[in-house]
């Protein structure tokens, strides 16, 4: 089991996620986690926490038939909020996760990384819909995926023979030394100069800016020089403009401001 403390403009939050099956005694757990986050002399003591009042979220991921959603209560009253993820399960949320270590691997790195709560909650929901479209059979005849691994490919080719290219990598995982897997889906380096790009094969997201800026963190905290994040896609919705205008307004871990951009697949010489 793992638990997370969380805090954003919504209030405070603790998230658990459960992997086996939930011990008999698992809501005394909860009351006296919560507890301790008032003792001095406790790991996770913090005393301006909300540990009265804090929504409580567990992500079930047992091996148990268990309903899609559901509550348990713990000693003082208060109930906790369970989301099946059980792939073994035929409920909406197994469908939603068919791929959920992918799932997992975006929740898990935007907490790691103080992504807020709610921001998590934006990933999760866009990465769902793209699910149940596949359920649906609502995609293209080329599932997004794919159709992005094709275009990042090809991307791959021609950034390969640039002048100056001396590294090319698909999914480059980042700050593997901290045990951090945060990959970029292209990485391009000139010497020790380098560019991240995030890709998308129709619109991009709010999702992918906010991947492309922990991927840039954690290369920085790697020890790499980023000198530029790009997030490709076909095209770019105005808020998603925004965010990356917002997001050039920001620092980096190294007190560097961040240098993003937006490009589409024809500007960068991919024939889509």
């Amino acid at each position: 089991m793992g638990i997370h403390k969380i805090r954003d403009e919504q209030g405070d939050h603790v998230l658990s996620v459960v992997k086996g099956n939930m011990p008999e005694d698992y809501a005394t757990w909860w009351q006296a986690y919560l507890n301790a986050g008032k003792a001095p002399d406790a790991p996770h003591y913090d005393p301006d926490f909300h540990w009265d009042s804090a929504d409580l979220v567990v992500f079930y991921v047992g091996a148990k038939e268990e309903p899609d959603t559901w509550t348990f209560s713990i000693p003082d009253g208060r109930e906790v909020h369970v989301y099946n993820l059980n792939l073994g399960c035929q409920n909406q949320a197994a469908k939603v996760y068919a791929n959920y270590f992918r799932g997992k691997d975006i929740i898990v790195t935007a907490l790691l990384n103080d992504v807020p709560f709610s921001e998590v909650v934006k990933m999760m929901w866009e990465y769902s819909e793209v699910q149940l479209a596949a359920e649906a059979g609502e995609l293209e005849e080329i599932p997004a995926a794919s159709k992005e691994a094709l275009l990042r490919g090809k991307l791959a080719e021609i950034k390969a023979v640039e002048e100056g290219v001396t590294c090319v990598e698909e999914d480059r995982a980042v700050l593997c030394a901290n045990g951090i897997q945060a990959p970029a889906d292209l990485f391009v380096a000139r010497g020790e100069k380098v560019a991240l790009y995030k890709c998308e094969a129709e619109s991009s997201s709010y999702r992918k800016a906010h991947e492309l800026r922990m991927c840039w963190d954690n290369c920085v905290r790697d020890g790499v020089c980023v000198e530029e994040g790009i997030l490709i896609a076909r095209n770019h919705p105005a808020e998603v403009l925004k965010l990356i205008w917002v997001l050039n307004q920001l620092t980096g871990p190294d007190g560097c401001p961040y240098n993003f951009r937006a490009a589409t697949w024809t500007e960068e010489g991919v024939d889509i």
